[in-house]
């Protein structure tokens, strides 16, 4: 009887951590924002961003295994909220301070203003010589801007069609996501239709974000190492001019 016990207590030690390994090497589930250039559907059928591409430089440096998803931005912020995902990569919000931790800054986004070919933008003054200024939905520049009833606003739902009109002059000004911006403009051909630098009306941080119900959380400190090293060595910045093209240094320096 005693030997007996001795051996189901040695099977029972051994299944225990089996069974924890096996659950240490579980990949951590990470959601990619499904939006052009952060995360789409490349010409081979296959998931390629921006945001991807950090997301599997950060997992190699690492040393992790990661298991990745475009997903809408509303699917994100839910479910990194309830731990079904363990990170992501967004703004940095101090409403989210209790869900997440912050991993570590990929970089800093500026919000930015850029004019047609021909009209100069160097202050925020000379917004006012601009007879639209297309602005995307639902989008924050901050107080001043926003507030500031005497600049012609048009409320528009896509980037692309932001570049466009201003690229056939409908619009004098475009604004939004420098790094969104860059992309669009180089997409459509429209850099040669662009007044720069142009003017910053705010800006943002990008990071690296961890749901605080995550049951990975021992990786946190490897990933923030990883972070680092990554903006350190200039690794982001190669991912990002192969997405967006090299507007975006002189657009998100202004």
């Amino acid at each position: 009887m005693y030997r007996t016990s001795k051996f189901l207590l040695l099977f029972l030690v051994i299944s225990f951590f089996t069974f924890t390994s096996a659950l240490s090497a579980q990949p951590l589930k990470v959601y990619v924002l499904q939006s052009a250039p952060l995360g789409y559907i490349g010409a081979n059928g296959q998931p390629t961003g921006e945001h991807w591409d950090y997301i599997k430089a950060i997992a190699d440096r690492a040393g992790v295994e990661v298991e990745m998803k475009l997903a809408p931005k509303a699917r994100i912020f839910a479910d990194i909220k309830n731990g079904r995902i363990d990170m992501a990569i967004f703004f940095r919000a101090s409403k989210r301070d209790k869900v997440v931790d912050y991993v570590g800054r990929i970089r800093q986004i500026k919000i930015v203003a850029i004019n047609r070919k021909g009209l100069q933008l160097k202050n925020y003054e000379d917004l006012y010589n601009s007879k639209k200024i297309g602005i995307m939905k639902n989008t924050f520049f901050g107080k001043k801007f926003d507030n500031d009833s005497n600049l012609n606003k048009t409320k528009l739902t896509k980037y692309e069609n932001m570049v466009k009109m201003l690229g056939v002059k409908r619009i004098d000004t475009a604004t939004g996501n420098a790094i969104v911006l860059s992309y669009q403009f180089n997409k459509f051909n429209l850099l040669d239709k662009i007044e720069l630098p142009g003017y910053t009306l705010g800006k943002k941080e990008q990071w690296l974000q961890m749901s605080k119900k995550s049951t990975n959380r021992d990786k946190l400190a490897a990933l923030q190492k990883a972070v680092k090293e990554l903006s350190k060595d200039g690794t982001f910045d190669k991912i990002l001019t192969k997405h967006v093209g090299s507007t975006w240094e002189v657009i998100n320096k202004i």
